[in-house]
């Protein structure tokens, strides 16, 4: 089972662009753009904004903290913009599924998340599979995964319909978990007040109430926030355990 690697660089927030930061960032970022080689050049350009540059700091942030092994399985929550770093746990893991409902506050469509999908077989990778669908309604076995992971995923889940949506898929979430697995990731940080029409926004308290306490989550270390620079929103890292 996957295990976690402690930081000297958690428990604090920083931003990115000074010292070891840079230069361990720059080392995945490389790796992440190795494994990305193989997309046909034009998608690659239209890939590059948001999927190299935008987040690759925010899956940095996590990933470095996960120690996979080859037997692992992993679920990854809110797949669209996460193509590099399923690509970088299925090289580490036994699977990893890729989970969306395809619809974004963005205006994307489904078609848009399959699209995404036939540029992922490119890679001809057996070791990852697709669920469309919302994580609170994914009604797979108890204890199934190894490893969760949601790059600022539940800050947007259902959140016109349902202002419990959050805390129910943390719930289901924690069912799906092995005892002992990993629950890792990011979401949006800063006062909750200042949440916008299609973005909630926790502090380290509204996280507990809603995502932490309701489902029983340990924490493996204190939530911390991290930003690519002083100018960009946070987004607080998060490690949980069952």
């Amino acid at each position: 089972m996957a295990k976690y690697k402690p930081s000297a660089l958690s428990n604090e927030h920083w931003f990115l662009g000074s010292g070891n930061r840079t230069a361990e960032f720059s080392a995945y970022k490389d790796e992440f753009s190795t494994l990305l080689s193989p997309i046909p050049e034009e998608q690659t350009r239209e890939l590059e904004v948001r999927i190299k540059q935008i987040r690759s700091w925010e899956y940095w942030s996590v990933l470095r903290h996960i120690d996979l092994v080859k037997t692992d399985r992993v679920l990854d929550v809110g797949s669209w913009s996460t193509f590099a770093p399923l690509l970088w746990m299925a090289d580490r893991a036994e699977f990893v599924w890729a989970n969306d409902n395809g619809q974004f506050s963005r205006g994307a469509e489904t078609s848009g998340f399959l699209e995404w999908w036939h540029a992922l077989e490119k890679y001809d990778r057996r070791n990852i599979g697709l669920l469309t669908r919302n994580v609170s309604e994914l009604n797979l076995d108890e204890d199934r995964f190894d490893v969760i992971t949601s790059f600022s995923t539940i800050e947007h889940i259902d959140l016109r319909s349902d202002p419990d949506a959050d805390t129910k898929a943390s719930l289901n979430m924690f069912r799906m978990l092995k005892p002992g697995g990993l629950m890792c990731g990011t979401i949006d940080f800063g006062r909750p007040e200042e949440g916008e029409p299609l973005v909630r926004m926790y502090d380290v308290d509204l996280f507990h109430s809603k995502i932490v306490e309701p489902a029983g989550w340990r924490y493996v270390s204190r939530p911390y926030p991290v930003d690519a620079a002083k100018d960009v929103r946070s987004a607080m890292v998060y490690l949980l355990t069952k």
